[in-house]
């Protein structure tokens, strides 16, 4: 009776304690992070996973969860974050302070989880608490929290702890629906990331510590046996999550496929990778230990010496095998260990996809987790042995705290926004071409046009092939006016990327404003033979066309422009005043009035569709007049061609086909009436009425070739042998 009154008065006290130290830590680190409420987004892949992203930005839709679910964009399938983010959206809409915010309570969240899963697993709350404090307040996790598009590593990140506390569950009495709940744990993190996909083997170490599912037992011989049960059960538990794993680097397998992502092998060829996934190990610990100069992206060296390759398989194997040598009598250490080499195997850069960095803190913020554990049981070890006061190993644990909040709260504020970051990783790296360019980009965003052009040369020179440095040269010397250098520097990007569409627009539109139309024509048609459903190649085409004053073929390549893409204002628009120019105004109306539709802020559009509305309401009162004209003057072959063609460009092929015909037979050998006909016939696809009527106008003395051979009205019967025959006859 005694031990359970002792049991009911320490079991609300570890209840107490438990919330305590969760609160401490808690609201240090949102102490320390609560200046991100003030941060802005971040154009390097905020923009993808926000603030350019038409789909994240509409909130939660049913479109957005269908393209979510599927193979949307990005480098990898995680449907999960992308609904992340659009709830976001639907919450705050594009305020980044509270995007931030949210970045936050995810990672406070799981810096409480983190705690609660040792916490269970060990029955050691301080050094779990140790361990959670690191991970919470340690700078070398700013980049995580401080990014909004790293809102994948924290929520994925949520649901490991999440798997491994329904893990520690599971495994203190085994049950189905207790491995169901791991299970739904796993398979909703590896739909927010697929780094998840190491968690399996880790669940295997954590069998052995702290969880001692796996146990030596001496005088056995050489096995390992679990306790009344053999260890390939514990194997056997983790196959479902091995096959979970497996499909989810299948799917993002595809994802990186279908959505063209890879990386250049003349940039990173294979050995430099491999070379530096080896020397990334040490690296990783230099800065966890020694966190200066951090920054938000490290690019790969030229070159990794063979002797920091081998000095770096001499740190592993020598930390490797100290560990396996003390499994017995420190397991903490071997399984620390193996948690920080094997998590970071997903994420060494031996396979990548878009632009891969040689090293990145966020990638480490769970690998890190391991090295915690193994200071927070190490350290502890090794004083033991040591005569000191009691209290000098909490104390050091709180300098050591102190000072990783003060790192971290400078570390906060480099993430302020675009200049402050890409500053400060030109300050920390100046061959850093990445962060050079992205600087250009925000100077040249300010109009600071000469330091914008500084920074792109400065990537330039560390980096030659750089097409972003390129092509910010070239805008930057197109927005002051010097468009030869501005031509320059986009061929000099299509050297490196000869079918890009994106700068051969750039450069056919600056051909174009320069009053170079040849060479503007020859790049837009070559880009259609690359690629024949680019609608922004014809509409191109279809704009030279029309200045050249030919509307037949700027007619021709606008409508193949809207039939790849029928959403495009501007096309509308600009086939409406081809078709004005045509005099064909009920014509010109409508696709001017689709065109404001889609863009009703256009005042150019609104403009254009008034003045198409007064022409043809002009038309419909001429054509009452002529009419009544008509009626009192029956024989008059004038009012009947005016007519005629009134009707003809008002859309009314019918009431302009009888006008016509009534003046053939007025007046029989006007060949031009009887053109008219023809072509009414054709534009109705009346084939043979068209070439019938054809022949007359020919036999009445009909020549204009130019116009036999250019009018759309034609189209329909220039496949038929009469007219091919016509225009062999005719040099056509």
């Amino acid at each position: 009776m005694a031990d359970m009154r002792t049991t009911r008065r320490t079991a609300p006290e570890w209840v107490r304690s438990t919330a305590l130290i969760t609160l401490f830590i808690g609201i240090c680190t949102a102490a320390i992070y609560w200046q991100v409420s003030d941060h802005s987004f971040i154009t390097f892949d905020d923009n993808i996973y926000v603030t350019a992203n038409t789909r994240v930005q509409q909130g939660i839709t049913a479109q957005g969860v269908s393209w979510a679910l599927g193979m949307g964009e990005g480098p990898y399938w995680h449907p999960l974050t992308w609904l992340s983010h659009m709830l976001d959206v639907e919450l705050f809409g594009l305020d980044a302070g509270m995007h931030h915010v949210m970045n936050l309570l995810f990672h406070v969240l799981n810096v409480v989880l983190l705690f609660t899963a040792l916490r269970m697993a060990t029955g050691s709350p301080w050094r779990s608490a140790f361990v959670a404090a690191l991970f919470a307040l340690h700078p070398v996790n700013v980049d995580t929290v401080a990014w909004v598009a790293e809102r994948k590593n924290l929520l994925s990140t949520t649901f490991w702890m999440l798997t491994t506390i329904a893990y520690v569950h599971y495994a203190r009495r085994p049950s189905i629906p207790r491995y169901c709940a791991v299970v739904l744990a796993f398979v909703l993190g590896l739909l927010a990331k697929p780094m998840l996909v190491t968690m399996p083997f880790v669940l295997l170490l954590l069998d052995y510590w702290p969880l001692e599912r796996v146990r030596a037992v001496s005088g056995e011989g050489s096995g390992f046996l679990t306790e009344g049960e053999k260890s390939g059960r514990l194997v056997a538990e983790k196959v479902p999550l091995l096959v979970l794993s497996a499909a989810s680097i299948v799917l993002s397998a595809m994802s990186m496929s279908d959505t063209g992502v890879s990386v250049s092998r003349e940039l990173v060829p294979l050995g430099l990778r491999v070379k530096n996934a080896l020397v990334s190990y040490p690296l990783y610990l230099e800065k966890l230990f020694w966190p200066a100069d951090l920054t938000f992206f490290y690019p790969y060296p030229e070159a990794v010496p063979l002797w920091q390759v081998a000095g770096a398989l001499v740190v592993v194997l020598a930390i490797t095998l100290a560990a396996a040598w003390s499994f017995r009598r420190a397991p903490w250490f071997i399984v620390g260990w193996l948690w920080f080499l094997g998590t970071l195997v997903p994420v060494l850069g031996l396979v990548q996809g878009g632009l891969w960095p040689a090293l990145a803190e966020r990638w480490a913020y769970v690998p890190y987790i391991g090295i915690f554990m193994i200071v927070a049981w190490g350290v502890p070890r090794l004083v033991g042995r040591v005569r000191i006061p009691r209290t000098v190993l909490p104390a050091a644990a709180g300098m050591v705290i102190a000072a990783c909040m003060a790192l971290t709260w400078q570390q906060v504020r480099v993430w302020k926004d675009d200049f402050t970051l890409f500053s400060h990783g030109v300050a920390v790296n100046p061959d850093n071409y990445v962060a050079q360019v992205n600087l250009g980009e925000v100077m040249a965003r300010n109009g600071r046009y000469d330091d914008a052009i500084f920074r792109f040369r400065e990537a330039l020179r560390v980096y030659p092939a750089d097409t972003l440095a390129l092509t910010g040269l070239a805008q930057a010397y197109k927005d002051l006016g010097e468009t030869g250098k501005a031509q320059e520097y986009y061929l000099e990007f299509l050297r490196y990327k000869p079918d890009d569409p994106k700068i051969s627009s750039r450069i056919a539109m600056l051909y174009a404003e320069t009053g170079q139309d040849d060479k503007a024509m020859d790049i837009y048609t070559r880009m259609i033979e690359h690629d024949p459903s680019h609608a922004g190649a014809e509409y191109g085409l279809g704009v030279l066309y029309a200045k050249k004053g030919d509307t037949v073929r700027a007619e021709e390549h606008l409508r193949r422009s809207l039939r790849l893409d029928p959403s495009d204002a501007e096309v509308h628009s600009s086939l409406g005043v081809v078709l004005m120019s045509q005099g064909r105004v009920r014509d010109a109306e409508r696709h001017f009035a689709e065109a404001a539709r889609i863009d009703p802020e256009s005042e150019e559009i609104l403009g254009n569709l008034a003045q198409a509305r007064r022409q043809r309401e002009k038309i419909e009162t001429d054509i009452a007049a002529l009419a009544l004209k008509r009626r009192s003057e029956p024989g008059n072959g004038a009012v009947l061609q005016t007519l005629g063609m009134l009707h003809a460009g008002n859309g009314d092929d019918a009431a302009a086909l009888e006008a016509f015909m009534a003046l053939a037979d007025l007046q029989p050998d006007n060949p031009g009436a009887l053109y008219n006909i023809a072509c009414l016939h054709a534009r109705a696809n009346r084939t043979d009425e068209a070439v019938l009527w054809l022949q007359k106008a020919l036999d009445k003395g009909f020549s204009d070739w130019n116009l036999l051979k250019n009018d759309r009205d034609l189209e329909n019967i220039r496949d038929t042998t009469f007219y091919r025959e016509l225009m062999e006859r005719h040099g056509g």
